[in-house]
């Protein structure tokens, strides 16, 4: 018996040795052991996970970059790097995605999540075009009917909904945000305006997201879900991944059955979607396949509706608790000639290409741009195979490297008092300022839909602001500034998911 106990201990101590052995050897070969950091970060990347799971992670991150400089390794595997000519080079298309991407998905590739540059290229010049300021003029009026309906939904529960005259303003842009989005995907809006609640549809995305993000931050459970070992909750968001796969799909199938009715009768086609014309089962170089449309179709749903109304949401408070702003935007709103405002509000008109160049009201969208960006947090990299020198560092081929946007938004030799809102600093913006102002990212892969979002916060300021030129943050329910603290997983919301705004 003590023969066994004995071999037992010494194959324990054998494997643990060998352990240490490989770690050490790990440690000491890393490329990343030149890089300033602290020393954990070349052993373990438990601290850095301990800020993701708080969502902390870009604001951890920006902690390491203050104290070691524009170079900084935050795990053993990957550096962040926060320096204007390195970003223009990470931007490059030799520099890949890494799989990170694909962890937050389960289908096809598409033009988000592939690290394919070849894959990426092909579908980033089809999806262009209807999402370009020339392609979106035909849904201006489209964008701006779902804004005129947020605002009427904002109004009737300031006056009858919650009895104490406010409002939660992220709750209707959001509506707004998502139905715009399906509208232009699918053809048809998720109602979500009309009926004043989360489409089930919406619903599943929410449930199926935490989920995916433990897919993305623990390796080891994508092994498990892989190989059918069961794991909590996994199941139910797999089948809900399903099901918004098949929702999306039925959709499609109904836009193109109604668009196929309406030519057969020579009728007129309903309204254009953004793949109406990238309809193709062959794919190549004039269209995408249905598989291709259906990735796309979903992660525009993603990508298009949470993050335009989170930053719409950070406009209104910032502006409700600023009035000096508040009056100077609406002093330039009123100025221009295509904004007509009756007593009350009761009917707003206004033009948007005078929008789109209203200097104060890009300057408010973009302040807050840069202290809210809906991606905060590192976007990494692969370097190229050949290596590359980075801000004064070496990275041999293969190494991840990243950065983000945060730590270029409060950098002080970029943006003078970072912490501070002051869109005046927008009235003469210094190159430095237009190069390290990332919120849609940088270079290649920069947001396809940076646009589209642009423009719903325009709509939406300008109207909101016109209609309630007295809005003020409510303290109803508690409402405070703790609850619009920013958290990020992946993408960042306010902690308390509300905001709640008197009108009068």
């Amino acid at each position: 018996m003590m023969a066994i106990v004995e071999g037992l201990w010494r194959t324990a101590l054998a494997l643990m040795s060998a352990y240490v052995t490989v770690t050490v050897v790990e440690v000491f070969t890393n490329p990343l052991r030149s890089i300033p950091g602290p020393w954990y970060s070349l052993w373990t990347d438990i601290v850095l996970k301990y800020y993701i799971l708080r969502g902390q992670k870009a604001r951890y991150v920006q902690a390491l970059h203050q104290r070691y400089g524009p170079v900084v390794r935050m795990s053993p595997e990957q550096a962040d790097i926060c320096d204007l000519a390195a970003l223009s080079q990470i931007g490059r298309a030799e520099f890949h995605k890494t799989a990170y991407y694909k962890t937050m998905t389960i289908d096809e590739d598409n033009v988000f999540n592939t690290g394919d540059p070849a894959l990426h290229r092909r579908q980033r010049r089809l999806l262009s075009a209807p999402l370009s300021e020339s392609g979106l003029k035909s849904v201006v009026n489209l964008v701006d009917e779902k804004v005129k309906l947020a605002m009427q939904r904002i109004d009737e529960e300031m006056t009858t909904g919650r009895g104490d005259g406010a409002a939660d303003v992220m709750k209707w842009t959001g509506f707004m945000a998502t139905d715009t989005i399906a509208e232009l995907t699918f053809g048809e809006s998720f109602q979500m305006l009309e009926e004043g609640r989360k489409h089930q549809y919406f619903r599943d995305m929410e449930s199926a997201a935490p989920v995916l993000a433990l897919r993305a931050l623990f390796p080891f459970f994508r092994k498990m879900m892989s190989l059918g070992v069961p794991v909590p909750g996994a199941n139910k968001a797999m089948l809900m991944m399903q099901r918004l796969r098949a929702g999306a799909e039925d959709r499609l199938e109904r836009h193109r059955h109604r668009v196929e009715e309406e030519e057969a009768r020579g009728a007129p086609v309903p309204t254009p979607t953004l793949f109406t014309k990238l309809h193709d089962a062959t794919g190549g170089e004039k269209g995408l396949t249905q598989e291709e449309i259906l990735s796309n179709a979903q992660l525009y749903l993603v990508a298009g509706s949470d993050t335009t109304s989170n930053v719409l949401t950070y406009v209104i408070w910032n502006l409700c608790k600023r009035p000096e702003v508040k009056e100077k935007l609406l002093a330039e709103l009123r100025s221009l000639p295509g904004t007509q405002v009756t007593a009350g509000g009761a009917e707003i008109q206004v033009d948007y290409q005078e929008l789109r160049s209203a200097a104060y009201l890009n300057a408010v969208i973009d302040e807050t741009l840069r202290l809210y960006p809906s991606i905060p947090a590192p976007l990494p990299r692969h370097v190229p195979p050949e290596g590359m020198a980075l801000a004064g560092h070496w990275f041999p081929g293969g190494t991840v490297v990243s950065t983000q946007a945060w730590s270029f938004h409060m950098d002080e030799s970029i943006f003078p008092q970072p912490d501070k809102f002051d869109p005046e600093r927008w009235e003469k913006p210094t190159k430095e300022m237009r190069e390290g102002f990332v919120p849609f990212g940088s270079g290649v892969r920069i947001c396809l839909g940076l646009h589209l979002a642009m423009m719903e916060l325009r709509l939406a300021t300008a109207r909101f602001f016109l209609k309630y030129p007295d809005a003020k943050v409510s303290d109803a329910d508690g409402m405070s500034d703790a609850d619009m603290e920013q958290i990020a997983f992946f993408m960042a919301f306010p902690k308390g998911k509300r905001c709640l705004i008197q009108g009068r």
